[in-house]
């Protein structure tokens, strides 16, 4: 099952995010190369409206239930350092006329994709 997951940073945060920085980088790719936890297919920095200033952050993961992500979450040095104010988990399911296809594991359903023409 695939999960979006949206962070919103403390208004005064900015300090303790740059202090987090390395950690929470560091996390993700220990995830990514051990394979364990979560599957993170996509992350980056939300950014303000002067599309500079980092404000938040922005996960596509695959978990099999909402309690693995919110575990993902809570251990996120950006979790654990104060930094998000807000984090908004929901079950996503990919569009089958999106641009971008998502790989299918055995967690993960077949996405819905529209009818191939005879």
């Amino acid at each position: 099952m695939f999960w979006a997951v949206h962070c919103l940073d403390h208004p005064d945060a900015a300090n303790r995010r740059a202090a987090a920085r390395a950690e929470h980088s560091a996390r993700l790719a220990r995830l990514r190369d051990t394979g364990t936890g979560p599957r993170v297919l996509l992350y980056g920095p939300l950014l303000g409206p002067d599309g500079e200033t980092q404000v938040g952050s922005l996960f596509l993961v695959e978990a099999g239930h909402l309690a693995a992500v919110e575990d993902f979450v809570d251990q996120d040095p950006f979790s654990t350092g104060d930094v998000w104010g807000v984090v908004d988990i929901r079950a996503f399911t990919p569009s089958g006329n999106s641009v971008v296809t998502l790989p299918v594991t055995p967690e993960t359903p077949e996405p819905r994709r529209p009818p191939t023409p005879i």
